[in-house]
């Protein structure tokens, strides 16, 4: 019996390194939140002085955060200014411009690499910003929560573990 919750604890304890060793390699100013949201976005094209929209294309996040947003499977070089839009889940349609800032692939809790661009927001309206600023908030709590769960769960585990027969 203790050998059986051993081995199915395994891949819960790799799941819990792999995303410790993702929160440090993520390091940043302000912290991302995963998520998989559509966006719809267009590249700016700023030829004879004059701003002309491209076609409209469409990816999905793999984080959001108060400054930025990682944009999975897109493929643009570093400097591209963006216009883009994503809706927030019970928050409504957020539509900002940025910046791609990086081309560094994500790792998942997994350690699976997903490739794409980071962009950073360069100008969001002060009635989008206080709609991401509450899903971000909301975002942070449930995160936490989830966060004491799997450590309770995990030192459970290991009181298990070290008191079965």
């Amino acid at each position: 019996m203790a050998a059986a919750r051993a081995v199915a604890s395994r891949p819960a304890r790799r799941v819990a390194r792999n995303l410790l060793s993702i929160a440090r390699m993520n390091e940043r100013r302000l912290p991302r939140y995963s998520t998989r949201l559509p966006v719809r976005y267009q590249i700016f094209d700023a030829r004879g002085g004059e701003l002309e929209l491209g076609r409209l294309d469409g990816a999905r996040t793999r984080d959001l955060g108060a400054d930025g947003l990682f944009l999975a499977y897109v493929d643009l070089p570093i400097g591209t200014r963006l216009h883009f839009y994503f809706e927030l889940p019970e928050r409504g349609c957020v539509e900002a411009f940025g910046v791609v800032t990086h081309e560094t692939p994500r790792l998942d809790a997994w350690g699976a690499e997903t490739p794409g661009v980071g962009v950073r927001f360069t100008r969001l309206s002060p009635h989008a910003r206080a709609r991401l600023d509450q899903w971000l908030d909301e975002r942070r709590a449930l995160d936490q929560a989830a966060l004491n769960a799997a450590l309770g769960r995990a030192r459970a585990e290991r009181f298990l573990a070290k008191h079965a027969m």
